[in-house]
């Protein structure tokens, strides 16, 4: 009994020592390096479903939605986002953005923990309607599996011509959902910019059918 006592003592140290190497480790390596060999902190990655996560310097990722459906939207009258705690999956959806009282439901670019919530955040100020990736966070994810949820989405760099393709694939879905939207359409084939806060013009259906055919996507 007394030797399983000692034997159970030698072996909790060196599970603590153990313990204490790997947090002394991470102290002095740094949450900056949390990305090295898979991604640079401060790149911003986008999802299909209009999405997108920043990683930072913390180890966290920040969410938000990209400038594409921020246009569409035109602002946000509310946001409800995923308590901190959370685990969620890339392509899962987890938080909505209200706008003239519709709820446009999101998904997350990643897969992992809900960490905190930006409590400040306003979409509806001209900086975060500039620059959305930047002022326009929304919520903070600890990633998992970051390696995994990165190969399928792009970097903001590389998204320059998926954004241009969105653009014609909106402006095709405006012109089929509606005669309203004919000239829209047109002038956006044209190399022309769609309206901002267009979504209100939307009928119930074609509000729908944006949803799932733009921000469903896995």
């Amino acid at each position: 009994m007394v030797f399983l006592l000692v034997l159970l003592t030698i072996v909790v140290v060196i599970c603590v020592q153990q313990l204490a190497r790997v947090i002394e480790q991470h102290r002095l390596v740094g949450p900056a390096t949390a990305f090295r060999g898979i991604a640079a902190a401060g790149q911003t990655f986008v999802h299909e479903g209009h999405t997108w996560a920043r990683l930072d310097t913390s180890g966290e990722a920040k969410i938000g939605i990209d400038h594409f459906l921020m246009k569409v939207l035109g602002g946000a009258d509310r946001v409800s986002c995923p308590a901190p705690g959370r685990i969620v999956s890339q392509g899962e959806r987890i938080f909505s953005v209200w706008r003239n009282g519709r709820e446009v439901e999101l998904v997350s670019p990643i897969e992992g923990v809900v960490v905190s919530l930006n409590e400040s955040a306003d979409l509806n100020t001209e900086t975060a309607k500039k620059d959305p990736y930047a002022a326009g966070w929304l919520f903070s994810i600890r990633p998992r599996n970051l390696a995994e949820s990165l190969s399928h989405v792009r970097s903001l760099e590389q998204a320059a011509g998926w954004f241009d393709s969105e653009v014609k694939r909106f402006s095709t879905f405006l012109v089929e959902g509606s005669v309203r939207y004919a000239g829209v359409g047109a002038t956006m084939q044209d190399g022309g910019q769609y309206p901002a806060g267009i979504i209100e013009k939307m009928g119930e259906e074609q509000f729908k059918a944006f949803q799932r055919r733009f921000l469903s996507r896995i």
